[in-house]
């Protein structure tokens, strides 16, 4: 269901807000606390593939907190890899002389994961070039926010809308140019970053009061402004890319022409993201807030085997699962976000085509199967990826060989390929996120489909949990009947394609043998995921092909 709110958004962040709209809105249910107060930043407005408008509009909306308490869970590292970087800059551009907190810092990041600590040094070294300190004569560091707060509504009160943006901060000593730096983990590419995030920075830029960030539960209640917004003159954003130090520029105008750009490409935005409610669970499922109380999320039990976790749900996926049990290090810093490099081989990005190419054919209104003629020449050209001609050629080949096991080739009555699947394993307190490259439905079988293009179609058949730790979560979800299924009545098959043929693999998930050859890989699996807490480096054969091994002490350079 999709729920739209109305409002009429004035001058500049004032919207109309129907109260008595909300308040009959099941999104209030499991929450307490005042649904009034509103809250946007530039991130907010990102379009993500995926993610879930409810748990963004209950995002949106700071004063409302789970009526329900989560104990603290136990410390797994730290999971916002920019915090650091903030922090070292801070440090610099407000706090140079300051011994005590020069030696605070370097304590903290001693006792940091040392793969985000060389990151964070990495990072801060990159940003030097762009550094001011409140000596410079041009342009002077801003400690804490611009923020825009205006009261909506009937005068009794309303809705107290506010605006607000993370990332560096600065002004002329007079006030009248200010210029808002984001932060990007890898090299500054403007053109990733939507219009309307640039175009809301820019207001609150232009039309911002200073107000100090908030610690802790302080973040419930409304910003303190400390400083009436002068009048500016200049406004300027841009980004700031912390693996080499790129700077893009992303708007250079005055007050009036931010707001135009807000007017333009923001406005309508905000109001989607504020008001509309359509739930949509996976990876923003673990941080929701409505987390407990949501039916869109598939309730679940034993998937893991594993005790349940403290606190905050977790989230685990297949992948994570096996990036950890290769080396807890690379899927810590993979968590991180941390840049990354060769992260696909020339085969990897074949195989992402030819997925990508599937997935679009079997989207197909009419459902029908591939066939040789659907083939181009120039075949991964609309998938968005680049081929040189032998990987090219390959794939070409993969894909004529699917046209001889097409799952729909049979009298398939629903077909849905790369459908985002999220369970909550009540048991161990864990969203687990799975995608299986098709989900379809013959003859009231359920078979979920995993492809994978390979250089060889000799596998083993007791080997593939191992393999393909997916397929091992796959018949365990089915086995537990974790999409309203028959276990006896569904199947899992992987499709392996090769340049020279093709087959079909069949493990069934109403065979108690089959799956218990699955849980024990997948109980291993998430057992040393759920017991790893200082995520060491295990340097081997894994370091090759690594694709965030620069931030690695330990990483093997040279590997036989």
């Amino acid at each position: 269901m999709v729920l739209v709110l109305r409002l009429d958004l004035l001058l500049y962040m004032r919207p109309m807000f129907l109260e008595s709209l909300l308040s009959e809105s099941s999104i209030l249910s499991g929450l307490r606390g005042d649904p009034t107060h509103i809250r946007v930043s530039p991130s907010y407005l990102a379009k993500t593939p995926g993610s879930c408008s409810a748990a963004r509009a209950v995002k949106a909306r700071p004063a409302l907190v789970p009526d329900i308490d989560f104990p603290r869970g136990s410390n797994r590292g730290e999971d916002f890899a920019l915090g650091p970087v903030q922090d070292g800059i801070d440090l610099i551009e407000f706090s140079p002389h300051d011994q005590g907190r020069n030696r605070g810092y370097l304590t903290t990041q001693a006792e940091r994961h040392t793969g985000l600590a060389r990151f964070t040094v990495h990072a801060v070294a990159s940003y030097r070039p762009h550094i001011r300190t409140l000596q410079d004569r041009h342009l002077r560091p801003v400690r804490g926010h611009w923020v825009l707060n205006e009261h909506g509504g009937n005068e009794s009160g309303g809705t107290l809308w506010e605006a607000f943006h993370w990332g560096r901060l600065y002004e002329s000593p007079d006030g009248t140019v200010r210029e808002f730096r984001f932060l990007r983990m890898g090299k500054a590419d403007g053109a990733r970053r939507s219009k309307a995030e640039t175009a809301l920075a820019a207001l609150v830029t232009a039309y911002g009061s200073l107000a100090p960030k908030p610690r802790g539960r302080e973040w419930r209640e409304p910003f303190h402004v400390t400083r009436p917004n002068a009048p500016v003159a200049r406004v300027r954003i841009a980004e700031i890319g912390l693996l080499d130090g790129s700077r893009d520029d992303l708007f250079d105008g005055t007050p009036e022409e931010a707001h135009t750009l807000y007017q333009r490409h923001a406005k309508e935005r905000v109001r989607e993201v504020v008001n509309t409610i359509m739930p949509t669970p996976g990876a923003d499922c673990a941080s929701c807030k409505r987390l407990h109380v949501c039916t869109d999320l598939r309730r679940t039990t034993g998937v893991l085997h594993v005790p349940p976790l403290e606190g905050r749900p977790r989230h685990v996926s297949a992948s994570a699962l096996r990036y950890i049990s290769r080396c807890p290090a690379q899927a810590h810093l993979r968590d991180l976000r941390l840049p990354k490099e060769h992260e696909y081989t020339p085969a990897n990005r074949r195989g992402h085509a030819v997925h990508a190419w599937l997935e679009a054919q079997h989207a197909a209104v009419d459902s029908s199967p591939c066939t040789v003629e659907d083939i181009p020449e120039d075949w991964w050209e609309q998938t968005g990826h680049d081929l040189d001609e032998e990987q090219a050629r390959l794939g070409r080949h993969m894909i004529g060989h699917h046209t001889q096991i097409c799952p729909l080739l049979a009298d398939v009555t629903h077909a849905e390929p790369e459908p985002p699947l999220a369970f909550l394993d009540t048991e161990a307190n864990t969203v687990v996120q799975a995608k299986p490259d098709l989900l379809y439905s013959v003859d009231g079988v359920l078979i979920w489909r995993e492809t994978k293009t390979l250089h060889s179609a000799r596998l083993r058949h007791d080997k593939l949990f191992r393999s393909f730790p997916q397929l091992a979560l796959a018949v365990v979800l089915l086995a537990q009947k974790a999409l309203n299924n028959t276990p006896e009545d569904s199947l899992v098959e992987l499709e392996v394609l090769t340049s020279d043929g093709c087959d079909v693999f069949s493990l069934d998930p109403g065979d108690s043998a089959e799956v218990e050859r699955a849980r024990e890989v997948l109980d291993d699996l998430a057992m040393a995921w759920h017991r790893e807490q200082a995520f060491p480096t295990r340097p081997g054969i894994a370091c090759a092909t690594c694709p965030v091994a620069r931030w690695c002490p330990d990483q093997m350079k040279d590997i036989a």
